[in-house]
């Protein structure tokens, strides 16, 4: 199912608005994104529902993801856009370990 982000609610549409909105670039779709040393953490609405099999449980349109360090490739996905915050929050803290951990 594809959805658009207004006023931070993620809403279903067709596929051909979805494509529109895409096109505007991908700072529509950024939601927050930080750098640690040379790691980074970034958080993004995808616009894809990725929870594909499983329609007991909720949505998976907002990821998070660490890119480098030794946490490279860590994900985690989930339904709102606060809930996105809150994840890459964790994902900052587990980087932000990772490099004082490294520099001690």
């Amino acid at each position: 199912m594809y959805y658009i982000l207004k006023d931070k609610v993620p809403v279903p549409c067709d596929r051909d608005t979805w494509a529109k909105w895409y096109e505007n670039g991908p700072m529509d779709r950024v939601i927050k994104f930080d750098c640690y040393e040379n790691v980074e953490v970034s958080t993004v609405f995808l616009g894809l529902d990725y929870n594909f099999s499983n329609k007991n449980k909720p949505i998976e349109v907002f990821e998070t993801k660490i890119f480098g360090g030794k946490h490279d490739e860590y994900m985690t996905r989930c339904a709102t856009y606060y809930q996105a915050l809150e994840m890459h929050q964790k994902a900052c803290e587990i980087v932000f370990k990772e490099v004082q951990h490294a520099t001690s």
